[in-house]
């Protein structure tokens, strides 16, 4: 096996990491963006591409966002608002014909996202061949995949604890990756293949693969290049022939209902015979099956938005802080911060309130919490500091 072979699997390697994000150990963890893998793509490619990978949701389901429909949340007008930004020039479609009269496309748009057929839920698309061989014969050799890589990083860390200190040879690199390079060849991964093969691997187990990103930084080592070479060889070793890498693979299910789905149970609603479904397809067909999720997304996300800008433009006059009773004798502060607990703001937020802490004239950060206080429109220097975090709410 040639040194260019090896170099162009190691190139794969770090690019199938990258579907993952750094993640530190649990003492430290703050949080990850479960797309940071995908910022170069548009959000709802990102988010397609990161359910067809990792079989999950990357949205709230059609039930949770109907049951804010339901409790005013999310009202009808703010659907409306979110079809008019997906599809322009909606109001100026023709009407519907349909046996009780005209439908506008806008009212049969929306008695879909209410009302038609929920999404399944998402499955993975791109699979290993274990996953693939065990849903045709019923074996169970994708488990005893993760339970080997498993087992190995549970064994690291106990080194870890006892104070062995991980070392890195270019030898045990190369080892690694002709195991790795052997075991794709005995499930017929091509070169061209190799880069998405190993992804699924990643994300058969993101959460060790994306801690084992952050190992590799903190100590120079190959660690994901080991627990890699690990599942494949543990695969082909299980497999044993039985199954093998195809480029084309078995259909994947559907993550979205298809539009004929949606027509009939729209229809149910309306009371439209079955006659009629057909008719009402070809108006929902302007809303695409990737899209419905994005318009709920959208209204969901800005019925909170408007408003709460709305509350903030309404306020008359300067306001002072309004302070906690135990709060009173305290030096007003140089600034209230309300940060949100995601994974952007909460090293600044805990560096300020560490700075807070330690100040000449400190004042607790659950302080500026329990008061309650709204940001002033002119802020007088002092010498203390205070900061809070309050989770978003509608």
């Amino acid at each position: 096996m040639s040194e260019l072979t090896l170099h162009r699997l190691h190139d794969d390697v770090r690019g199938a990491a990258l579907v993952v994000a750094p993640s530190w150990p649990l003492s430290s963890v703050i949080a990850v963006n479960p797309l940071a893998g995908f910022e170069d793509r548009p959000h709802a490619e990102a988010v397609a591409r990161a359910e067809a990978l990792f079989g999950a949701r990357g949205r709230l389901a059609l039930p949770e966002l109907r049951a804010a429909h339901a409790t005013g949340r999310v009202g009808d007008a703010d659907l409306l608002d979110a079809l008019r930004r997906e599809v322009p020039g909606l109001d100026d479609l023709p009407p519907v014909e349909l046996g009780d009269g005209p439908r506008a496309v806008a009212e049969l748009l929306l008695a879909d996202l209410v009302h038609g057929a929920d999404d399944p839920r998402p499955v993975r698309a791109e699979r290993t061949v274990a996953e693939v061989l065990d849903e045709e014969q019923g074996t169970a050799v994708a488990a005893a995949v993760d339970a080997a890589a498993t087992e190995r990083g549970l064994a690291r860390a106990g080194a870890l604890a006892h104070g062995h200190r991980p070392q890195r040879s270019a030898d045990r690199t190369q080892a690694d990756l002709r195991t790795l390079a052997a075991a794709l060849d005995a499930l017929r991964v091509p070169p061209y293949a190799q880069r998405r093969y190993l992804e699924a691997h990643v994300a058969a187990q993101p959460g060790w693969a994306a801690h084992l990103r952050w190992f590799d930084a903190h100590h120079g080592t190959e660690a994901l290049l080991e627990h890699l070479a690990l599942r494949v060889a543990t695969e082909a070793e299980l497999v044993g022939g039985r199954g093998w890498f195809r480029s084309d693979g078995p259909p994947p299910r559907p993550a979205t209902a298809s539009l004929r789905a949606r027509a009939a149970a729209v229809a149910d609603h309306l009371g439209a015979p079955p006659a009629e479904i057909p008719t009402i397809e070809r108006a929902l067909a302007h809303l695409g099956r990737d899209r419905r999720a994005a318009v709920w997304t959208d209204a969901y996300e800005r019925a909170v938005h408007d408003r709460l800008l709305g509350d903030i433009a309404a306020l008359d006059g300067p306001d002072e802080p309004e302070r906690a009773d135990d709060d009173l004798d305290a030096p007003q502060p140089i600034a209230d911060l309300v940060a949100c607990i995601d994974v952007r703001s909460e090293g600044l937020r805990r560096q300020l309130e560490g700075a807070a802490a330690t100040g000449p004239s400190a004042t607790p950060a659950s302080s500026a919490c329990r008061s309650g206080s709204r940001p002033s429109r002119a802020a007088t220097p002092r010498t203390s500091a205070r900061s809070c975090s309050r989770p978003g709410r509608p």
